[in-house]
């Protein structure tokens, strides 16, 4: 029978472990009924050491955890990672002993599922380089900004890339967890499991996971065109008028299908544009902040702030100079 690691941390979201592992209990006792044998899964509910100010949003005394230690460095068959509650950037940068740690277990075989935005912790691990993956939608902007060289699917909830999984929901960790029923305790388990936990289970994962495989990932051609002509006018004024008029749509209907392809609003999408354009002269030039607020079509540097902030979860300044940091290292 499989080990299991359920994992949280400061600023964690209880629901995210608890449901997979009201799914895997519940799979293990049908299983043991089934097979008249008595097996054991073995759940280990982990608490990861992450200094916060901020008080956790998990119950210890609840969730019965244990903290990470030595005792956890052998081998496992999966992980999940709950989902960080707010801007997981602040969990990150005290989550170096979890980091090398999911990077050990990797190494060893496991196979880790995370939660929303814990799959911030798979980027920064250097996990998700270069495969597939998904977050939570709030903050698609801000980590396909800071690891460009993972594969950011915005229009799938589920992706899978050899033994790394990331579930944009909690309804999407709930799938998956049907999913490894069935690969952990077989087709008829997994079947119970989905019917015991609906409607929260709403569809089969072979419907929603995106893998390098998948035939249906190609993002809408119009919003590809729609984000190239943006880009070349980071820095312009651009009406919804003059977005639809240059597709040939509606407002209504260019609303629509910009938030079903990228999440954002067409306005938004621009800011989003914008905001990689000026991380990109703030890594390669050495402009004022001004002068980068100006050539991304900012009028004032406090309007650029504000938008960069936002969606950086930084100023303009903290970015520069974290990443000249990163290329002197």
């Amino acid at each position: 029978m499989p080990t299991i690691r359920l994992v949280h941390y400061h600023n964690a979201l209880t629901s995210s472990i608890s449901f997979p592992m009201d799914i895997f209990t519940s799979a293990t006792a049908a299983h043991t009924v089934m097979s008249r044998t008595r097996h054991h899964t073995r759940l280990e509910v982990i608490h990861a050491d992450t200094p916060l100010a901020n008080e956790s949003m998990v119950s210890h005394s609840l969730l019965n955890s244990t903290h990470l230690s030595k005792q956890h460095d052998n081998a496992c068959d999966l992980i999940i990672l709950s989902a960080i509650w707010r801007n997981p950037l602040l969990l990150i940068q005290h989550a170096g002993t979890l980091i090398q740690w999911l990077i050990s277990q990797h190494e060893q075989g496991a196979q880790i599922c995370a939660v929303g935005s814990a799959s911030f912790l798979l980027a920064e691990a250097g996990l998700l380089t270069h495969q597939a993956a998904t977050t939570h939608w709030f903050y698609f902007d801000l980590f396909e900004t800071r690891y460009p060289d993972v594969k950011l699917q915005r229009d799938h909830l589920i992706t899978k890339s050899g033994r790394l999984y990331c579930a944009g929901s909690i309804n999407a960790i709930a799938d998956l967890s049907v999913y490894f029923c069935e690969r952990f305790y077989g087709k008829q388990i997994a079947q119970q499991m989905a019917s015991q936990f609906s409607p929260e289970i709403r569809r089969s994962i072979d419907s929603q996971i995106y893998t390098e495989r998948s035939l249906h990932n190609l993002p809408d051609e119009r919003i590809t065109l729609l984000k190239h002509w943006l880009y070349e006018r980071h820095s312009q004024h651009i009406t919804l008028q003059e977005m639809a008029d240059y597709l040939g749509i509606g407002q209504r209907h260019l609303s629509r299908l910009c938030k079903q392809h990228t999440g954002l609003t067409p306005v938004a999408l621009h800011h989003s544009l914008r905001i990689k354009q000026a991380c990109e002269l703030l890594k390669k030039s050495n402009l004022r902040i001004i002068d980068i607020a100006q050539q991304c079509g900012y009028g004032s540097s406090s309007h650029f702030i504000k938008h960069f902030k936002k969606r950086m979860g930084k100023t303009p300044k903290q970015h520069r100079i974290q990443l000249r940091k990163k290329l002197f290292k």
